[in-house]
């Protein structure tokens, strides 16, 4: 177990977290996702992608990190994320088209605009 404060007046408290560019990867598509589902920006279709991309170069990568246990966790956990968010995108757009679909059907001939 670690003291703090350091036991010597030099020494530097653990960091708290510790890795490379690879964590690091895998660790910003966890947060781009969690981001994305607790977002209204206007934009936010777009972040799932970046998070799915991250994860896969953490995935890609995960051999190389300092912790590849941990890499391959928070890889995995972004880009099923990122792509559970895109799959429901494409399920509200889908709902869309088929909605309006429907009233276009729905709609008497007579009434129509031409």
């Amino acid at each position: 177990m670690s003291q703090w404060p350091p036991a010597g007046p030099n020494q530097k408290p653990p960091p708290t977290f510790s890795g490379n560019t690879y964590d690091l990867a895998a660790l910003s598509s966890v947060a781009i996702t969690l981001f994305t589902c607790t977002s209204c920006l206007g934009a936010s279709y777009c972040w799932p992608v970046v998070a799915v991309l991250l994860g896969i170069v953490g995935l890609a990568s995960a051999k190389d990190s300092l912790d590849p246990e941990r890499t391959r966790l928070l890889s995995w956990l972004g880009l099923g994320g990122g792509l559970l968010f895109l799959v429901f995108i494409a399920v509200v757009i889908l709902a869309y088209i088929a909605f309006l679909v429907l009233i276009f059907a729905l709609v008497p001939e007579s009434q129509r605009v031409r």
